[in-house]
């Protein structure tokens, strides 16, 4: 049970590290590019902001589980894992939609 949630912190940690590089190479090619019209509330900063959050939130989980016994884990780290992820899934569908 206990590698299930730190699969779950991964795969959050992950999708983070994938949406930091998407957002680290929207802005190098918008540097790049011709001047674009302005961008909707949704910008990239706002992404790479969200991102940051999500590190520090995935590195206080993992944290948590280091210092948690093997066999148990608290019922505030499975909350924090299920928040991490679906602000991980948020974040990669607000990404998808625009």
């Amino acid at each position: 049970m206990h590698s299930r949630f730190f699969i779950r912190a991964i795969f959050a940690v992950t999708l983070l590290a994938a949406s930091l590089a998407l957002t680290q190479s929207a802005q190098q090619s918008a540097s790049t590019q011709t001047p674009t019209p302005p961008l909707p509330p949704a910008n990239p900063s706002a992404y790479f902001d969200e991102s940051v959050k999500l590190n520090q939130m995935a590195v206080e989980l993992q944290q948590q589980v280091t210092k948690s016994s093997k066999d148990q884990l608290s019922v505030d780290i499975i909350r924090k894992a299920d928040a991490i992820e679906h602000r991980a899934r948020d974040l990669k569908e607000r990404m998808k939609g625009q």
